[in-house]
């Protein structure tokens, strides 16, 4: 249960933080925000052996299909499924940017028996402006995903995903970050140390890029078409590109989006989010961009 404490903490921090500047807002409405309230902490209440008999019917499901016994560490994702929250920072002077955030997880049938193909439309949208790599495409296909920043069927413009391998007589132990037709390896090993890092981010869209390899998100979106889908739409770097998707005319890659976006994490993350240290996030980005201005 400690994963979902510690997001519930963090759902309890952002909105302290959201009450006291009118710049920022939550998009949760109040009757979602007590149920996730009351799921999550798993206090006393009329609702609570209901809870307990979902989660331990879901255990038991998991256990037959994959053919083991979970750990307490394993349960940890099963105390967060179907829970969502989002932020957004709106801009307090020109051109300072603004940013959202947020979580959502999916639920065990999509995760683990009835996975619904996440890719599908951001290979689409992605096909016209770059070739797709066979090997990753082939890799994409046997992802599940179980965490969005913003759950798909209410925000199809942005196919960004965490996504695990899943594999005959294992707890998934294989990371990925699914976005936009490209997919990277987490350093995670569980579902716990996930969501450990998305709190340690508070949740930022595309907070993931603070953990892949700094060379490895160099490599794979230099030179790509900039078809983010959420981030263009946030991009200070040239007046057209907040229009269309694409544009050949700038002269514009996908890896200067990316540079803009954890730039403005890192700048201004620290001062919207003072309880929490984005030491990490700041190391990182000293790191990419050294090699980016290379």
């Amino acid at each position: 249960m400690k994963s979902a404490k510690v997001l519930l903490q963090l759902i309890q921090d952002i909105t302290n933080i959201v009450k006291q500047h009118y710049w920022m807002y939550i998009d949760t409405n109040e009757e979602d925000y007590e149920y996730m309230e009351e799921y999550l902490s798993q206090k006393d209440s009329s609702n609570m052996e209901i809870y307990k008999s979902v989660i331990s019917k879901e255990q038991k499901d998991i256990e037959a299909k994959l053919g083991l016994i979970m750990t307490d560490k394993n349960k940890e994702i099963l105390y967060t499924l179907g829970s969502s929250f989002n932020w957004r920072r709106g801009e307090t002077k020109p051109r300072e940017g603004y940013l959202y955030g947020g979580f959502s997880f999916d639920s065990i049938d999509n995760m683990f028996f009835y996975p619904k193909p996440y890719w599908e439309l951001g290979m689409k949208k992605f096909e016209p402006y770059e070739s797709i790599d066979p090997e990753e495409f082939d890799l994409i296909k046997k992802l599940s995903w179980f965490e969005a920043t913003i759950y798909p069927e209410r925000s199809l413009p942005r196919p960004n995903y965490g996504c695990f391998l899943l594999e005959e007589n294992s707890f998934p132990s294989k990371f990925y970050f699914y976005s936009n037709g490209l997919c990277y390896l987490l350093p995670f090993d569980s579902f716990k140390a996930y969501i450990s890092a998305l709190v340690a981010s508070c949740g930022v869209v595309y907070w993931q890029y603070f953990y892949i390899d700094p060379e490895v998100l160099i490599y794979k979106n230099h030179n790509k078409a900039y078809v983010t889908h959420a981030l263009y739409k946030s991009s200070h770097l040239a007046p057209e590109i907040r229009r269309k998707p694409y544009d050949n005319t700038l002269a514009i890659d996908r890896l200067d989006i990316i540079h803009e976006h954890l730039e403005r994490c890192v700048r201004l993350l620290p001062s919207t989010f003072p309880f929490a240290d984005f030491t990490h996030h700041q190391n990182y980005y000293k790191r990419f961009k050294e090699l980016y201005d290379a």
